[in-house]
């Protein structure tokens, strides 16, 4: 009799491992609760009692400044975050597959 062939053993199906999240992503994120929480604390210091605290004081002088710097932190990381991903997306832009896509035959 035959002997069965052995079927080959299909390697397993290699699962697509998430890019790692770019740096400046991160910077972005950071910078931006940040500004939320000068923004937060700038509410406070002008709605709570008025007291003559040195760190509320310089808070107070300094907040323009600081919020400049926060925002201009967090557009110049989201600038250089969209640059650097704009190569992986130029891949995915030109691979015309689609896995979900229905292959139908041609008609003869």
């Amino acid at each position: 009799m035959n002997d069965p062939v052995p079927s080959l053993s299909t390697p397993p199906v290699a699962e697509a491992a998430p890019e790692p999240l770019n740096p400046f992503f991160r910077i972005t994120i950071f910078a931006g609760g940040l500004f939320v929480i000068t923004i937060l604390a700038m509410i406070a210091s002008a709605l709570g009692p008025s007291s003559l605290s040195s760190t509320r004081a310089a808070f107070d002088e300094n907040a323009g400044w600081l919020l400049t710097a926060e925002v201009l932190a967090i557009l110049t990381s989201a600038f250089f975050a969209m640059a650097g991903d704009q190569g992986n997306t130029h891949e995915q832009a030109t691979d015309s597959t689609d896995e979900n896509e229905p292959v139908h035959p041609e008609a003869d």
